[in-house]
């Protein structure tokens, strides 16, 4: 179906009355894009995140957003496209300073979103493992992988594409033995949790504080030939909720993955050596240039001794045993 994109140039405080009258006008989602609502969460306390795109962190300070709502490229949606206008007008007649109110528009097709989101989720392979988009499951693969992990990707994060989740693949074949058990700390689209199984983990605990983790890592694991009995999803924060983690600690770990963040890591440290087996691996990753070494001081404090520091696009991979 062809839509038309509406485009309406306002400022951050013209936001609210914009959205208001597009809502009077029977228009229920609008996206909005402000550029001061970025610079706001760069200046939040980094609790959950380490990187941020230079674009973001160099944009320039300007009062201009965008409000953007989709009409239908018909007769029905260019009256109400010519009622909109005919609002924003008055808006801006009566003196009220919400913007410039311009408005901007284009023909877009639902087909070419679809289509080209999925442009990005080729099929990759990461040694034994070649990770494969579910629409794309018939392209033939030379040479054919050992072990082949369906993905269906979707809002959480982890598709293979990212150096962290490829390194965390890479390693999770070098440590990870069959019949062993495996803790996925932060899961994501349950792409390491699920590759443990495929590699032969006699059991996953996975968890992830997103409650959208727990469905996606659900599904992705339904894509593929595993025993979805030897998957436990967890959802919740394990490093602040006790009865969570007694739950995870009711047995040891062979293998515990963390593909997050350098401060969760650095959080999570201190409940790792009580749930690793004697000779166990740590695999943390999500880990940037800048907070290589926050880690690595804090892995020494922890008795965590590091065996290998891969690093990929300015991402490391630390792999660590204890006792």
């Amino acid at each position: 179906m062809i839509w038309t994109k509406v485009s309406v140039q306002v400022t951050s405080a013209g936001v609210e009355l914009v959205t208001g009258l597009l809502l009077s006008c029977g228009i229920n989602g609008v996206e909005v894009v402000d550029p001061r609502e970025y610079d706001a969460f760069l200046q939040q306390d980094k609790k959950s995140w380490d990187y941020v795109e230079d674009w973001l962190v160099n944009a320039p300070a300007v009062d201009c957003a965008q409000v953007v709502f989709y009409l239908s490229a018909d007769a029905e949606g260019e009256a109400a496209l010519v009622q909109i206008k005919n609002r924003l007008n008055e808006l801006s007649d009566s003196g009220i300073d919400a913007g410039p109110l311009t408005v901007s528009t284009e023909n877009v097709d639902d087909a070419t979103w679809l289509d080209e989101w999925k442009k990005h989720f080729e099929p990759i392979r990461v040694g034994r493992v070649a990770i494969v988009p579910v629409w794309d499951t018939a392209s033939p693969l030379s040479p054919a992988p050992e072990i082949v992990f369906t993905l269906d990707p979707g809002s959480a994060f982890g598709t293979g594409q990212h150096a962290t989740t490829y390194l965390c693949v890479e390693a999770l074949q070098e440590k990870l033995l069959p019949g062993q058990m495996m803790l996925d700390v932060g899961c994501g689209s349950g792409i390491l949790s699920v590759i443990g199984l495929l590699l032969g983990a006699k059991s996953v605990v996975a968890c992830d504080i997103d409650p959208s983790a727990v469905s996606a890592a659900r599904r992705n694991a339904e894509l593929n030939p595993v025993d979805l009995n030897r998957l436990q999803i967890l959802h919740g924060d394990m490093i602040g909720d006790d009865a969570m983690r007694a739950v995870i600690a009711e047995c040891k770990y062979s293998v515990i993955v963390a593909n997050i963040v350098a401060d969760v890591v650095i959080a999570l440290l201190p409940f790792i050596p009580a749930l690793l087996e004697k000779g166990g691996y740590f695999i943390a990753s999500g880990i940037i240039d800048e907070r290589a070494g926050d880690v690595i001081t804090a892995l020494d404090d922890h008795a965590l001794k590091l065996i290998s520091n891969k690093k990929m696009d300015g991402w490391h991979c630390m792999v660590c045993t204890h006792g």
